[in-house]
């Protein structure tokens, strides 16, 4: 109902039918809408809960609106909104439409493959599959604003002037140029910065935790408490699905297995809970599902078994280490 009655209020607007009161509850319901639709609308409806009035010199409206009768002296105050409906309206609209296309933000999405994508200031980033970043066409004079939703690895053109600022969640990172990694998918319970070259800001959005992370580093920020902590070795897998390469040094299944399950887009369950205490030695590069459970079922003496749904993981387990 509230769509239509703007529909309407709009329609009478731009007829040059509406009357004062008509066009504050048009910038009242405009005000509080967030329907893309509208969006040129909102900027228009800016003017009208001010009642903008301007001077204009005589002779104007008579151009504009046809001959009408100046009574009074060389000058005099005219309401914009009744020009609007005829060539200023479409002048204005002109220039306010060119604005916002040229200004849309810009969207990149993945589903099932990779994207790489340049930004406007040289800036690359390589998006991961299921993934989502919005940028502007063109960066503001203070800031190089982009946000992610998904994983994505950034090399960040440097500008002192410039800070380069990525919103993912509820987590800001903030860098000049550097290079570095953000995971981040809805499902996830933690958001991870993985820092290749450089240094980077990395903060809750509400500020109440900021670290600065070095190469090599990666930062962790649990979302149900925004509390970030930070390891001092790289994550050995963290590029793996842009580097098409799996590394495991004598590592435990606890890590294995999160790897496999985010390379490989598959959930894994575990019959027995000791096989988390088992640990694997293995590298394998551009591998297969199948090369990798071969060697896991040879070395670990594990079996696999798909039920539709999910791998199963069956053993005896490890009580002591293994390789």
């Amino acid at each position: 109902m509230e769509k239509q009655a703007l529909d309407q209020l709009l329609k009478k607007y731009y007829d040059g039918k509406s009357s004062a009161d008509e066009e504050d509850q048009m910038a009242q319901l405009l005000k509080s809408s967030d329907d893309p639709e509208y969006k040129a609308d909102r900027v228009i409806a800016e003017f009208v809960e001010t009642n903008m009035e301007m001077n204009a010199p005589a002779g104007f409206e008579e151009k504009v609106m046809g001959d009408i009768d100046n009574e009074t002296s060389n000058t005099r105050s005219v309401r914009l909104w009744p020009l609007l409906s005829g060539i200023a309206a479409s002048i204005l609209f002109g220039v306010l439409i060119f604005s916002i296309i040229y200004n849309q933000p810009s969207k990149v999405i993945t589903t099932a493959d990779q994207k790489a994508v340049t930004l406007s200031d040289g800036s690359r980033v390589t998006l991961n599959r299921n993934s989502e970043l919005a940028f502007a066409k063109s960066f503001g004079d203070s800031e190089r604003l982009v946000s992610l939703s998904g994983e994505a690895f950034f090399e960040v053109t440097p500008d002192p002037e410039k800070p380069f600022v990525i919103t993912s969640g509820n987590s800001k990172v903030q860098v000049l140029g550097t290079a570095f990694s953000i995971r981040n998918y809805e499902i996830d319970t933690e958001i991870i910065v993985s820092v290749t070259s450089g240094r980077v800001g990395f903060s809750s959005l509400d500020g109440a935790a900021a670290v600065e992370l070095e190469k090599n580093e990666t930062g962790t920020l649990v979302k149900k408490t925004n509390g970030i902590s930070i390891t001092d070795r790289p994550r050995a897998n963290s590029l793996s699905w842009k580097t098409r390469e799996l590394t495991f040094n004598d590592q435990k299944m606890t890590e294995v297995i999160p790897d496999l399950e985010h390379y490989f887009d598959i959930s894994i369950k575990l019959e027995n809970e000791d096989l988390l205490q088992c640990h694997f030695r293995g590298s394998f590069k551009d591998p297969t599902l199948k090369d990798v459970i071969e060697v896991l079922e040879y070395s670990l003496n594990l079996s696999f078994e798909y039920d539709g749904k999910q791998y199963i993981l069956k053993g005896s387990g490890c009580s002591s280490h293994e390789l």
